[in-house]
């Protein structure tokens, strides 16, 4: 079966940073908050040469990315897929320039030159399925005490974690890593 954008993943590509989640060589998941974008089918992060993810990759290239939840805990989006690895440049990278460009002074980057000298190592995430929980904001807070599912937003129940689980196989998304807080999420270990 072909994966297909969920189009949800789609209407959320512009946030800033994703999660990816690597397999440990013991098999433990290993979380890393990474800047992506979308580049066709695929998922576009890009990475320092010689960190522990790189290393995971190497042995075990399946991956899951995912944007975080709303403030209720709906709007969640995984992606599940093979990593591919090589070498390329975030500045030509679609769309990655415009939507980052603008951070990289503030972690220690004075040109795209600078970056992409850094981050040398693409990782290209293939799809091959994603599932998403889409649950609307509680209408009041007496309707949460009564637990009355929400009739707003998606109308989709906010009781049950299990309302509006989306299973989808098509297209596949790109994305890009996050260095944004300069080691702080971008840990080379």
């Amino acid at each position: 079966m072909t994966y297909t954008h969920d189009r949800k993943l789609v209407e959320r590509a512009g946030e800033s940073v994703a999660w990816l989640t690597t397999v440990t060589p013991s098999g433990r998941p290993a979380p890393r908050p990474v800047w992506f974008v979308l580049d066709g089918e695929d998922i576009v992060v890009f990475s320092r040469p010689g960190t522990a993810k790189l290393r995971h990759l190497a042995a075990n290239p399946e991956v899951s990315f995912h944007l975080n939840s709303d403030e209720y805990g709906g709007s969640i989006i995984v992606v599940s897929g093979r990593a591919h690895i090589d070498e390329a440049k975030a500045s030509e990278a679609p769309g990655y320039l415009g939507k980052y460009q603008r951070h990289y002074a503030g972690i220690g980057f004075a040109d795209p030159a600078a970056f992409d000298a850094d981050y040398s190592v693409r990782i290209r995430i293939v799809p091959e399925k994603s599932w998403g929980v889409l649950r609307a904001a509680p209408d009041s807070e007496a309707d949460v005490q009564a637990g009355q599912p929400s009739t707003r937003g998606s109308g989709v129940p906010r009781v049950g974690v299990g309302a509006g689980f989306v299973d989808h196989h098509g297209p596949r998304p790109s994305s890009v890593e996050c260095p944004v807080h300069n080691g702080g999420c971008m840990t080379d270990a």
